[in-house]
């Protein structure tokens, strides 16, 4: 859908299992890219905004560079599906792309 930051490719032992671009399997084009040292973007529609994250192993917080607050969200890793639990109860799948 659009370019992935080259250090966002890619899952390597010892880091993060977010790590990689992951796709909405409902909204195509809506990418969130984890890359090292807990950076990232999320994009959707050609736009795409920055941000800093944080992984404990069940969770991650999210800080969009230029938000005043940050986000957390419940995660799950299940094959290639990225389950994610927003601050409604919903869960919302994520399909790794790479």
């Amino acid at each position: 859908p659009f370019g992935y930051p080259r250090s966002c490719r890619g899952r390597s032992l010892g880091v993060s299992k977010l790590i990689g671009s992951w796709e909405s399997s409902i909204f195509r084009g809506a990418v969130y890219n984890f890359c090292e040292h807990g950076k990232g973007s999320y994009g959707f529609l050609g736009a795409s905004k920055e941000f800093e994250y944080t992984d404990n192993g069940t969770s991650v917080t999210i800080h969009f560079i230029g938000d005043f607050a940050s986000s957390e969200f419940a995660y799950q890793i299940k094959g290639n599906k990225l389950l994610i639990s927003d601050s409604f109860g919903s869960v919302n799948t994520y399909i790794y792309i790479e």
